[in-house]
């Protein structure tokens, strides 16, 4: 199939049966956005098989009246072009195993809660959001990743954010992160994430530098433009009969 919507449970049995989505070309779509019968979607025992094609995995907002339950993957994601998480502020995703898909993984929105250890993917994992709202990766069990992390935003929207990235349990990440936008990284009490951040990407080599027309005197900065990650250095100079106070 090119896309499933998965309402209840899927079950592979002790065969292990694999799922496979999508026909190789463009993105293959899984939605685990229901609940049914008692149950959130969930997939237990399988082989999730994206193929060629770019998983996209979606989980929709937690269902009114329901107070406990998340939908969950309990099962190998296989697949050789990377795998995009998102869901909505109310949403969230418990994935289980290690998962070493070929590829890159994106977590667009919601919460994507790791029980499993050591691997999400082979390549980056990217958590994307702003100020109001993004992508968020929770640490729940004790664990060790492997993955370089880049991140941005401050996680799921509303009051209680937990950032892009939630140490909740004992977490090493031995990748390397990179900001690449103001992001929130948080833990709760009594529990360590350990990580190294690298240095600051920009998305140019040479920046401008616009100095405001100034009043009794004039503003000079150099070198302009300048190199990214370099300083450079503002001189003012007051006209006769004016003194410098101070930068505004």
């Amino acid at each position: 199939v090119g896309a499933l919507v998965l309402r209840g449970g899927l079950n592979g049995g002790s065969g292990w049966n694999t799922l496979t989505i999508g026909d190789g070309t463009g993105n293959a779509y899984l939605c685990m956005n229901a609940y049914s019968n008692g149950k959130w979607a969930q997939i237990d025992n399988a082989y999730v098989a994206f193929g060629t094609a770019h998983g996209v995995i979606a989980v929709g907002t937690k269902v009114s009246g329901v107070d406990s339950g998340t939908p969950y993957i309990n099962a190998f994601i296989t697949g050789s072009a990377g795998v995009t998480f998102v869901g909505t502020d109310g949403s969230g995703l418990r994935l289980y195993r290690p998962q070493d898909y070929t590829g890159g993984t994106q977590v667009l929105g919601g919460e994507l809660m790791m029980q499993n250890d050591s691997t999400l993917g082979t390549d980056v994992v990217e958590v994307s959001g702003g100020e109001s709202r993004g992508g968020c990766v929770r640490f729940l069990g004790t664990s060790a990743f492997v993955n370089d992390f880049t991140l941005s935003g401050f996680g799921t929207g509303g009051a209680a954010k937990k950032g892009a990235l939630s140490f909740e349990s004992e977490t090493t990440l031995s990748g390397q992160v990179t900001l690449t936008n103001d992001a929130m990284i948080c833990a709760v009490a009594n529990k360590t994430g350990t990580f190294s951040v690298g240095p600051a990407v920009y998305d140019k080599d040479f920046y401008d530098i616009t100095v405001a027309e100034a009043e009794h005197g004039s503003v000079t900065a150099s070198p302009a433009p300048y190199a990214a990650g370099s300083q450079f250095t503002a001189t003012a100079q007051a006209d006769d009969g004016y003194a410098f106070v101070g930068w505004e």
